[in-house]
This record gives C-alpha cells, sequence and structure tokens, in this order.
C-alpha cells in the first residue's frame, strides 16, 4: 500500500502538521523520505535476488549497505567505491576484478554458491543501535541455509557470530575486517585463513562437479 493521498491527509493527521500543497511541510518530508528508503530497498532487493544461488555455501555477512545508493555491492555498474565487492573477488575468485565485468563476476561468485548480506537492510545512520537487527539477520541467514558463514567488519563479528551459530549455523572463527581504512591486506589474510579452514577449494571442486553432472555430453 502507498502513501496516503493528500485528499486523506486531514482526517489523518492534525491540521497544524499539514498545509495541502506544500512540497516542505513536515508530513511531505517524512513521506518523501520513507517512499525513497522504500523505493531504494526495492531496488537493492531485486539486484541481490539475480545473484542469489539455488544452494548457498557460503554465506557473507557484511554491517549495511552503503549510505550512496549507486554504490550497492549487487549493482552491475559501479564507478568507484567499491571496494567491498572488488575485495571479495580478490579473495574467493582469486582473479583482479574489471569494473566493466563485474555482472559477469557476480555471476560467478552466484555459480560457486557464495552470496552476501547485510546485518542491517537499510544504510546505518548516526547512533544506529545494530543490536536491534541481530534477530532479523538471523532469521535471514537460517532462511538461507548456508553450509558456512563469515562475518565482515569487527562490530558484525562481536555482534552476530554468537547468534548465528546458536541458529544452527556453521560460522568460521575468523575476525574478518572490512577492507577500507588501510585494513585491505588483513582483509585478505582474514578470509583466506576462513577459507583454507572450511576447505574451501574442496568445495569449489564438488560444486563444480555437481554442475558438470548436469551438462549435456
Amino acid at each position: 500500500m502507498g502513501p496516503p493521498s493528500e485528499a486523506r491527509w486531514p482526517a489523518l493527521f492534525p491540521a497544524h502538521l499539514v498545509k495541502r500543497g506544500s512540497a516542505y511541510s513536515p508530513l511531505c518530508c517524512t513521506i518523501e523520505r520513507v517512499t525513497a528508503a522504500t523505493r531504494a530497498r526495492r531496488l537493492r532487493d531485486a539486484a541481490a535476488a539475480r545473484y542469489r544461488p539455488d544452494v548457498v555455501e557460503l554465506l557473507l555477512v557484511a554491517e549495511a549497505p552503503p549510505s550512496s545508493l549507486d554504490r550497492y555491492f549487487y549493482f552491475g555498474d559501479v564507478p568507484d567505491q567499491d571496494s567491498l565487492f572488488r575485495y571479495v573477488v580478490r579473495a574467493v575468485l582469486a582473479t583482479e576484478p574489471s569494473r566493466p565485468d563485474k555482472p559477469s563476476e557476480l555471476r560467478r561468485l552466484a555459480d560457486l554458491g557464495v552470496f552476501l548480506i547485510d546485518l542491517k537492510p537499510e544504510p546505518k545512520g548516526p547512533g544506529d543501535a545494530l543490536e536491534a537487527y541481530v534477530p532479523g539477520l538471523v532469521a535471514r541467514a537460517a532462511a538461507l541455509a548456508p553450509r558456512h558463514v563469515i562475518t565482515i567488519k569487527a562490530n558484525v563479528c562481536d555482534l552476530a557470530q554468537q547468534p548465528l551459530r546458536a541458529a544452527g549455523l556453521h560460522v568460521v572463527d575468523q575476525r574478518t575486517p572490512f577492507p577500507g581504512s588501510g585494513q585491505q591486506r588483513r582483509f585478505l589474510e582474514h578470509m583466506g585463513a576462513a577459507l583454507d579452514s572450511m576447505s574451501y577449494t574442496q568445495m569449489l571442486w564438488m560444486r563444480v562437479k555437481s554442475k558438470a553432472a548436469y551438462l549435456p555430453g
């Protein structure tokens, strides 16, 4: 259901909050913010759905989408400030990412059963208490039924690892930093250790082998 029509405002809200026809009334601004956030969420959800594997082998859990909509992990055309995606490609695909080839790299990640979600589904705001989003994260992660989970960024590790384990998910015992602010090398080191601990190479081979079984001879 969309926002209430202007004709219904007087019946729904105090008159002092609404000046009909004013684009700058508190109500109008609130509605505009809500609809913009809803529209952005739908765009992100649709982009992620295009690359969600049928079977999630490895679930990556990050903190929140970027505040700038056009920098979202699952958007195919991100001209700059796409460090999380680029370092995930370096760690998981063991190849140098190419901005023009991002859609194909997203497809390769999906083909390997790799999927990323955020602790908070919306961009992080000032003073956000991320603890409130942990139950929702656990429910979303459990619904995906991943074989392995890697959490990214210290606060995500602190908040989410134990609840995810309590839900029966295998969370790799690594505190992987976000690949920014000089942490890029540590991200690759921790991701490498995490992937090694879950026998990632063997997992990929089994995935490729199972897909090959369905290919025509």
